[in-house]
């Protein structure tokens, strides 16, 4: 435990940070100093899984300290979480604590705390009442990918309102936390600063170019993809490929290069912000009494198996950063996988709060303090209701082997210790049919998979249904128009750009609710 009893909490939170592009556990060439800097000061964890591959549900899972099928309606991108369901900033601030939250954490209504006092800097989306249902991809033969009529990679640039908002979060914690030891408010605080990097959201800003033009020069760390590899791909990662419209490109290395040289530009974009944020807490003092935690809301494949992005359950998208830097605790590295829906009830012990309720994770504090892991052959458990898979589908880990059940596609088996590419596919195999049903008897002790179903199907309709009244309704958008310009005028945040980029993702506001996926 930390050498004071009730420390402030600082926690940083990437998008879209895989472990696998971690600078202070991979010889990856990327510049990072204040990552490793802060690795080196903290109990690091080096087999940290989300909970869910994306953005949104991963996000409500370790706020609430749920899994995604425990957390009424969080489930997808689009998802909105009720006001009367916790997160550990509610738990924080009935124990005494002082909470804001700085940018991203993929909120959706009009609830923007959800436990949080302050806001510092807002999404980069509108509260919305209501998003379009996040149907499912289309469950149709796969097709071989089609040839790419691409030219050469060549860089696109724009002035992004992305890249200013990660600033603007950054300005808006480190005044936080500059002010914090002169605040009449002498309670300790739990700051969440939230980053939208290093997510390949839009254009890059101009100010990236000298960056991915640097990586482009180095021998960076490609992965091997061919049409063999594509062939031994299992069923459901073919089906992906083709619901991202994914061409022949997949197999060609000069298209792997620009995404690594992008990929570890907006990695060293966001080791900046990290810099300056340990800036900040050195100059005030706060870092000796003060519990850093960073992490990632999930990974990206960087182009192992042909994928860049997430939506799926290898390792590169599923395993994610875990710093824990506490005062009095010596740096190292833990073994045992954990995942971040044990954040919650972690802050809340080192906070000495009470949760008076029940949740999924279990503290780490014991094993920051060294101590034996409570169950140390426990299972890591992960699912995805989102779009662009045909069905729900679920993993479970426990020693060696990972299972993947999907409903509508063959599963996955992988022994992760003679096979940790994940290029084995052993479902099919005689001898391992005892593994893969302990491993799918333990996911379905954690959800009845077949009725849950049912539940999305139901409460996608029901999101859909509020949706299309939205768009047949002038009076409804007029209304909503309003309200998110009272919104935006309240906050007077620079960086944002009057909703040009937003608009974009906000058709159903202006008449169109149109779908772009079929439903089952």
């Amino acid at each position: 435990m930390p050498s004071i009893s009730r420390p402030n909490f600082l926690m940083i939170v990437a998008e879209q940070f895989s472990a696998f592009a971690d600078p202070s556990r991979c010889s990856i060439p990327v510049d990072a100093p204040n990552l490793k800097r802060l690795a080196s000061e903290s109990v690091r964890f080096d087999e940290c899984h989300c909970n869910s591959p994306v953005c949104g549900p991963s996000r409500l899972s370790f706020l609430t300290g749920r899994y995604v099928c425990n957390n009424p309606r969080g489930y997808d991108n689009g998802s909105t979480l009720p006001s009367d369901m916790p997160t550990f900033a509610h738990l924080l601030v009935r124990g005494g604590y002082r909470t804001a939250i700085s940018g991203r954490m993929h909120i959706h209504g009009y609830d923007v705390h959800h436990g949080f006092e302050q806001r510092l800097a807002s999404e980069i989306i509108n509260p919305l009442p209501s998003n379009p249902a996040d149907l499912p991809g289309v469950f149709e033969p796969i097709r071989p990918p089609p040839p790419s009529q691409r030219g050469p990679y060549k860089p696109e640039f724009s002035d992004s309102p992305l890249y200013k908002h990660d600033e603007y979060v950054t300005d808006r914690a480190c005044r936080f936390l500059r002010d914090a030891p002169s605040s009449d408010d002498r309670r300790p605080f739990a700051l969440l600063a939230g980053y939208l990097m290093a997510h390949p959201s839009g254009k890059a800003t101009p100010d990236l170019a000298p960056l991915y033009e640097k990586y482009l020069k180095r021998d960076l760390p490609l992965p091997v993809f061919t049409r063999e590899h594509y062939d031994r791909l299992p069923e459901h990662a073919k089906r992906l490929h083709q619901l991202l419209g994914h061409t022949e490109k997949i197999f060609d290395p000069d298209y792997h290069r620009h995404e690594t040289a992008w990929y570890f530009a907006r990695i060293e974009y966001f080791d900046r912000m990290v810099g300056r944020l340990m800036e900040a807490l050195d100059e005030t003092g706060l870092d000796r009494e003060t519990v850093v935690c960073l992490f990632s809301d999930h990974g990206d494949n960087m182009g192992r198996h042909g994928l860049w992005g997430k939506m799926n359950f290898y390792q590169e998208a599923q395993v994610v950063p875990f710093y824990l830097r506490a005062p009095g605790v010596a740096p190292r590295m833990v073994a045992e996988r954990v995942s971040l829906v044990d954040l919650l009830p972690t802050l809340t012990d080192f906070g000495d709060c009470e949760i008076s309720y029940r949740v999924d994770g279990k503290s780490l504090a014991p094993l920051v303090r060294g101590e034996r892991a409570e169950n140390p052959e426990a299972v890591v458990f992960s699912e995805y209701h989102g779009y662009l898979s045909p069905s729900d589908m679920y993993m479970a880990i426990e020693g060696d082997h990972k299972y993947c059940h999907h409903l509508l596609e063959p599963g996955e088996l992988y022994d992760l210790k003679d096979d940790p590419n994940e290029e084995n596919n052993l479902f099919d195999d005689v001898a391992m049919e005892p593994v893969r049903a302990a491993l799918e008897s333990e996911i379905r002790n954690r959800v009845h998979i077949e009725a849950f179903a049912e539940h999305i199907r139901d409460y996608n309709a029901q999101r859909q249904t509020v949706t299309d009244a939205m768009a047949a309704s002038p009076a409804m958008q007029r209304d909503l128009a309003a309200y998110h310009e009272r919104f935006r005028a309240g906050l007077d945040e620079p960086w944002w750009d009057g909703g040009k980029f937003i608009s974009r993702f906000e058709g159903h506001l202006k008449g169109d609710s149109r779908q772009h996926h079929k439903r089952r």
